[in-house]
């Protein structure tokens, strides 16, 4: 996610930022987002640790609501 940031905080580097982006939101919420919270993606931490993570979702979630 903090890749997905980066692009969204400089898209001078590739005016083509938002396909990126968005794709890695995707491949963290098929990944690692596998439970539902209050109608909200919980994402874990690593593929063999199922504990979701705060931080984690939180910035999934940020990173989401910027590309809005």
């Amino acid at each position: 996610m903090e890749t997905a940031r980066f692009m969204l905080r400089r898209p001078e580097m590739d005016p083509r930022y938002k396909r990126p982006v968005l794709a890695l939101l995707a491949w963290v919420k098929d990944r690692f987002g596998k439970t539902s919270r209050y109608a909200a993606t919980s994402i874990r931490e690593q593929d063999c640790c199922a504990n979701e993570m705060s931080s984690h979702t939180a910035r999934y979630a940020s990173v989401s609501a910027a590309t809005k």
